[in-house]
């Protein structure tokens, strides 16, 4: 088993205190996702989880054996952990098979191996090719088979598609996540991109102020954030003034149905709700209730489109509707499920 467990990890670099209490536990197998913004501490995490920073205090364990305790520090060399940075950082007078062998200890360097890491990452017959000759993926999924030729416990990966366009990322997400699978191999993903980290990962970890402020499945990070803050940076939030009173809010929407966040009482609150949880109506339909509402601003996606709505008090929403934008100026919005409440 190759369970991750940081308990209490405090990061400092230089007088500057970068992680400060972090606890995270990511199962045997499974993919996690840290996120949050730049400067946070994601890169840093990684590193002390790879041995090449040391943590001022705190825990470190990949199954039974402790990474980083009271008194015992392990080399990068003995934690069985594999990196794939952010550049994917190939050796450019290596051929794409000794990049990978690189990873291997030398007497099993010439091993099949590395044919089926390569086979593994879908790049079978690129044994002989540099990296000056490889796409952007390419190199990158190169990278995944040098970290994973050794059988690491556990793979960390540094914001490996930043540097690749949208069309190539989606792509790319997909067969790395494969290949982990398959490997099962326990992998932590350090991103700054909601998408991503909610496409990939078995779980998601919001990391601000130098902690772990919320780790759950993906659909409940997003779904059911736990304060404003981490709601505010999973995705573009809907936020409303309201009355809390019996479980429903009263706010320019109407009254809606409130799943109230922990804590909060009854009267001011905050909502929080997503774009897409706004639904739209045309007026004079029998059966439409909600809100009347004038379209202000459209901006149109392919897929789907973001609208500015105007709401009897003078607040403007914003609402995304799947496909092209309605014609209509006058629609009349209204709210599918619960909303979360924050206080205000």
């Amino acid at each position: 088993m190759n369970r991750l467990e940081i308990h209490d990890l405090q990061v400092d670099l230089g007088e500057r205190t970068v992680l400060d209490g972090v606890d995270l536990e990511v199962e045997s197998g499974t993919l996690a996702a840290i996120l949050g913004p730049s400067g946070c501490g994601k890169t840093t995490l990684l590193r002390a989880i790879a041995g090449f920073v040391t943590p001022r205090r705190g825990t470190i364990r990949l199954g039974a054996r402790v990474l980083v305790g009271p008194g015992q520090v392990r080399a990068p060399e003995a934690r069985g952990v594999g990196l794939v940075p952010q550049e994917g950082a190939l050796f450019p007078h290596l051929d794409v098979a000794a990049n990978v062998a690189f990873g291997l200890p030398r007497r099993e360097r010439r091993s099949a191996r590395v044919s089926e890491l390569l086979d593994l990452v879908g790049l079978s017959g690129y044994e002989r090719a540099r990296p000056h000759e490889l796409s952007g993926g390419q190199q990158h999924r190169v990278a995944l088979a040098r970290a994973l030729a050794p059988a690491p416990e556990m793979v960390l990966l540094d914001e490996p598609f930043a540097a690749l366009d949208a069309a190539l990322r989606g792509s790319l997400r997909a067969e790395v996540r494969s290949a982990l699978a398959t490997a099962g191999a326990t992998a932590l993903l350090v991103t700054h991109d909601q998408d991503e980290a909610l496409s990939m990962a078995d779980s998601v970890a919001v990391l601000q102020g130098g902690r772990i402020a919320l780790h759950d499945s993906p659909v409940r990070v997003y779904e059911a954030p736990t304060d404003l803050s981490a709601a505010r940076f999973l995705g573009e939030l809907v936020e409303l003034p309201a009355d809390l009173v019996a479980g429903r809010a009263r706010c320019a929407l109407g009254d809606v149905e409130v799943a109230v966040a922990s804590g909060v009482d009854e009267g001011p609150v905050v909502l929080g709700l997503r774009p897409e949880q706004l639904r739209l109506g045309v007026p004079g339909l029998p059966g439409v209730g909600g809100t009347a509402g004038i379209i202000r601003a459209r901006e149109y996606f392919g897929h789907d489109c973001l609208l500015g709505i105007e709401l009897p008090d003078g607040s403007v929403v914003r609402a995304r509707v799947a496909g092209r934008p309605p014609l209509a100026d006058e629609v009349q919005v209204y709210v599918v499920g619960p909303v979360r409440a924050y206080a205000r």
